[in-house]
């Protein structure tokens, strides 16, 4: 059998050149169809280069594509624009929809599709040329429609809606090959700012609340337990309303229930899914959760309306008791509007404290229902709050920590020069400074550490330990527990902590040492609760990311150690268990060292148990870095590394002298016997600074080439030229 055309070509000869003509014939009937141009289907088919077509195999190309796009045989050549995106979206004429819906129930709602029929027919309708026909729909046309629209004053979030309401249906007509290319892909528009979200402060919101507990037989209760679930649970306006009894199931957690958000309530389509089809769940307190339980209706709906024939209250009817609500709390219609505050407001500010609140990124998506970071990020918002924490800390970094701190500073100044005036038995009185002035610079010297060494230990407790749940040993490991576990201050229960512990002091070591403590660990405490307050323990590290929780336990390890190590200097020290570890050590012969390692280790062990384990390892880090400052502050810092040299030569006087003269150093001669040869010889001992070792070397060289000289590191030197010999602190390395 003999196969049939589906086309054939003649050339028609015009004043101004020959044109190709192609005739398609019915695939059915096989009868033939009105001639088109070559030139004309060329453009149609999306070959938009306008050069005439001349060859005959080339017009052929264009009928051959021309048929596999399968626009010759559609009825879509007088399909208006306008008509084809109005019927897309109709419920009750779409095929597109219809599709969506069998392919995947709920795929499309009806409010959705409502929502964007009204925005293609107010925004996009009244700017499309009339009489345009879908396959004459251009990017250029549509980029006109955008840029009127950008004129507007909509925002940027609305404009991509209405967009949305003619890309989708050009996007199918493609698809069905009713035209060959969207016009749409080659949109331009602008990401530009979305309208500011409003979120409530966690005052206001505490307010919300408190007269909502306060008025319980004013608001009706449906209004009432709904607006307390969304602002404590982040649940939409729509979720709220279909929430059923028989959603909640019991749990593992001790006092909660179970409430499983897998429905929400459309103005058309009445119970249907979740936005975006993402079903989820949130703990709710059992005592909260029987209370929405005994609210419900006969039909199981948590939140019935105020009329008997309704099962779920209506969202106009919440949203004014809400606003009703802001009003009675100071929040009046036009601050209201101002700050873009709706119902939805709720959401954005669980989202926006659950972050202040160290909640991770993974967690709030699982709780709010969101399938990407991006979208999440864009619930969390900077409230006053921590602009102000962020605009206190900015002004703490330019003016500095005194001028900041200047009352305060001022007044535990004179407690401390209070202290010392007093301080007779420990030979350190203010009368004993004016007599000898050497004293009196070694006092000032203990004074600024004592100042300086609390604040810098009390910044990595306060601004890397606590926001990371990092625990440290001792007192400030047992108040960062309590701290996350009952919300304690930090500063104040450290302090409460070591009391009892200095006590022990005075009995098994007697004033001094416990008036040393207490100085210490009041300051410590002072500057924890100061740094604490002013952030709000939140630190300068996103807490979120493991790499971060990792560099405030290094950098809080180094920081706190080395602020105890100053302390240290001063002859005070920071308190905590290292009272308990010399008292069992004064009385038992268990060393100091495995005492306090192991109650540390106990601190760290139970912060495992009632924070995590993974902040506990941290911890560990944390303690590794902070023993070792403690060790190099007072070994290291402020001790200028000197050697000890030895000299056997038969011209030790030569040397000797010029040691004396160039370098301004002495030393010590002594004589020896040479154990091979049984022969007598001198021995000069010098001790240099490093700096001068190659030119005691130098002069040795010089003298006696065939000296033999031995040098040993000397770790510390204490005396005249060099390092004064200051009264040592008698205090054991602390751990806090």
């Amino acid at each position: 059998m003999a196969h049939r055309r589906s086309f054939y070509l003649y050339k028609r000869h015009k004043t101004n050149g020959d044109y190709w003509y192609v005739c398609f014939l019915d695939i059915e009937t096989g009868k033939q169809m009105t001639a088109k141009s070559i030139d004309c289907l060329k453009e149609r088919i999306g070959i938009m280069d306008f050069t005439h077509v001349s060859r005959k195999e080339d017009a052929a190309v264009i009928a051959n594509k021309a048929l596999e796009s399968g626009i010759l045989f559609t009825n879509n050549v007088n399909v208006l624009f306008s008509d084809w995106c109005i019927d897309f979206w109709s419920w009750d004429k779409s095929e597109y929809i219809a599709l969506r819906n069998n392919l995947q129930k709920d795929s499309i709602g009806k409010e959705y599709a409502y929502n964007m029929l009204k925005n293609f027919e107010k925004n996009v309708l009244p700017l499309v040329p009339k009489g345009l026909k879908l396959v004459n729909v251009t990017t250029q046309i549509l980029d006109k429609i955008t840029k009127e629209l950008y004129k507007t004053e909509k925002t940027s979030g609305t404009i991509k809606v209405i967009i949305y309401s003619f890309s989708i249906p050009l996007k199918e007509a493609t698809r069905l090959g009713l035209i060959t290319q969207n016009p749409a892909d080659k949109l331009l528009t602008s990401s530009g700012d979305e309208k500011y979200r409003g979120v409530l402060s966690k005052e206001e919101l505490e307010k919300i609340v408190a007269y909502l507990q306060s008025n319980r037989d004013a608001i009706f209760p449906s209004y009432r337990l709904g607006i307390l679930l969304a602002a404590s649970t982040g649940m939409r306006l729509s979720e709220v309303r279909a929430v059923n009894v028989s959603d909640f199931i019991e749990c593992d957690v001790k006092g909660y229930e179970k409430l499983l958000i897998r429905h929400s309530i459309g103005y058309l389509s009445g119970v249907k899914g979740t936005k975006g089809k993402y079903d989820r769940s949130v703990l709710v307190e059992k005592k909260f959760a029987d209370e929405i339980k005994r609210n419900a209706n006969e039909n199981g709906f948590a939140f019935p309306s105020s009329r008997e024939k309704r099962d779920y209250m209506s969202a106009p009817s919440l949203r004014i008791a809400f606003y009703e609500i802001l009003d009675k709390i100071g929040i009046n219609e036009e601050e209201r509007k101002r700050r873009n505050i709706t119902f939805h407001s709720l959401r954005h500010s669980f989202s926006t404290l659950s972050r202040d609140y160290e909640i991770s990124q993974e967690d709030r998506m699982l709780v709010l229902g969101h399938k990407s970071t991006k979208i999440n990020d864009r619930y969390i918002h900077s409230t006053d709050e921590a602009l102000e924490r962020v605009s206190k800390l900015s002004s703490v970094i330019l003016n500095g920590i005194i001028s900041e701190c200047r009352k305060q500073c001022r007044k535990w100044c004179k407690i401390v020069i209070f202290v010392l005036d007093n301080y007779h038995f420990s030979g350190i009185s203010l009368s004993a400074m004016q007599k000898n002035r050497i004293h009196l610079i070694h006092n000032a010297f203990d004074i600024i550490y004592l100042i300086i060494g609390p604040i810098v230990a009390a910044v990595g407790i306060a601004l890397f330990y606590t926001p990371a749940k990092i625990t440290s040993g001792g007192a400030s490991g047992v108040a960062n527990i309590l701290y996350n576990l009952f919300g304690f201050d930090l500063g104040l229960v450290t302090f409460f902590v070591n009391l009892p512990l200095i006590a022990v002091g005075i009995f098994v070591f007697g004033l001094k040492y416990s008036l040393k403590t207490f100085i210490g660990s009041t300051l410590l405490s002072f500057w924890v609760s100061f740094f604490g307050n002013l952030t709000g323990y939140t630190g300068f590290l996103d807490v979120t990311e493991p790499v971060n929780i990792l560099l405030s336990a290094i950098f809080g390890g180094v920081l706190l150690g080395t602020g105890i190590g100053i302390t240290m200097k001063s002859g005070c020290n920071t308190g905590g268990t290292d009272i308990i570890a010399q008292t069992i050590a004064h009385y038992t012969p268990i060393a100091v060292g495995t005492v306090s390692f192991c109650f540390n280790g106990l601190v760290v062990g139970a912060s495992g148990y009632f924070i995590g384990f993974q902040p506990m390892l941290f911890s560990i880090i944390g303690m590794f870095c902070s023993s070792f400052m403690v060790n190099y502050v007072l070994t290291g810092i402020g001790t200028r590394r000197s050697k000890t040299v030895y000299v056997i030569s038969d011209d030790i006087a030569t040397i000797g002298k010029r040691v004396v003269n160039e370098l301004k150093r002495s030393g010590t001669v002594w004589e020896a016997t040479g154990f091979y040869t049984g022969k007598k010889h001198k021995i000069l001992m010098v001790l240099v600074q490093n700096h001068q070792y190659q030119r005691l070397l130098r002069i040795i060289n010089q003298e006696d080439p065939t000296a033999f000289v031995y040098v040993g590191e000397a770790y510390r030197v204490l005396g005249k030229g060099f390092a004064p010999l200051r009264k040592i602190a008698d205090t054991t390395v602390a751990e806090d």
